[in-house]
Order: structure tokens, then sequence, then C-alpha cells
């Protein structure tokens, strides 16, 4: 299915930050008016992925792209919070992957405790561990230590790596 996004806006500036919120927060309100529907997965694969979730990914991994530039954007702001709070709407399932990464690898500390819940979630719980390690952070084995029993290997890799690096 063929979908086309309003580019983010320009950023030129550290106040334009406010705009970015602003564009972020209109790309949620769009996927909540999204009928469910179909994506493909990064293998080019149909998925199950309704619409709404699916641009909930495509506005988290524009962001993500875009704090990996504004290294000044980091830790404890207003986007960030955000962020956090787009973590918690439980109906934009998957879509909430990349966001995970963003609040590990951007926020780290200001924002871990807001991952360590989604590590005990089947379908985010790798999501949140990578978020873990991009960010640096340390302090969460033990809610780590079942994820060595999940059914992908990919996080099994990922927890072992985890406990290896901070335990």
């Amino acid at each position: 299915m063929a979908r086309v996004f309003p580019s983010m806006p320009s950023t030129n500036t550290l106040g334009e930050q406010a705009k970015v919120l602003r564009w972020l927060q209109e790309r949620v309100l769009a996927a909540q008016k999204e009928d469910a529907g179909r994506a493909c997965n990064a293998a080019g694969q149909l998925d199950a992925m309704s619409a709404r979730e699916y641009a909930i990914w495509e506005a988290g991994e524009r962001l993500r792209q875009l704090l990996v530039q504004r290294r000044s954007w980091r830790g404890r702001s207003a986007l960030l919070d955000a962020v956090a709070q787009l973590l918690g709407n439980a109906s934009f399932g998957r879509g909430r992957e990349p966001l995970l990464w963003v609040l590990g690898q951007f926020g780290r500390e200001a924002y871990s405790s807001q991952l360590a819940p989604f590590l005990k979630d089947s379908e985010l719980a790798g999501h949140a561990l990578e978020g873990l390690l991009k960010g640096k952070i340390s302090g969460f084995g033990a809610a780590v230590r079942p994820l060595l029993r999940h059914p992908l290997a990919w996080v099994r890799k990922d927890a072992k790596r985890y406990l290896e690096r901070f335990s």
C-alpha cells in the first residue's frame, strides 16, 4: 500500500524543537484516524501491522533520524516527554518500536524508567532492550535475565550481550 507522509519540518535551529513536537502531534492525530490496513516490514513481506501502527512507526523513525543529527536535543526535553507519553498508548501497538529506541538512545537514564515496563511486553521487549543497549543504560539485569528464554533469537542474543556488558 503506497503511503504519502507530509515531510518533517525544517529544523535549522534548536528553537525549532517545538515545531518538531507539533509535527509529531499532527502525525499522532492523523494516525488515530487511520483505518486498519496492511504494511510491509523491513524485509518487504506483508505484515499484519495496522495503518495506525505504521503511521506511528514512520513518525518515530523520522524522529530518530533527526535526533541522530541533533546532539543538543538529547536528554530530558519536552519532545522526549511527548515520546514517553506516546509509549503509554497501547493502541499504537508495534508502531511504538522506534519510540523505544529514541527514548533509550537519546533520552538515556532520564527515561530509563519508561523503558523498563516494556521488557515484560512480549512484542516490544526486544526493542526496549535495544533502547537500553543503545543508551548504554545499566541497572536492569534482573529485568533482562528472563529475555534469555525469549522465543526470538535476536532478543536472546541482545539479552546475553546486555548482561555481559552491564552485570
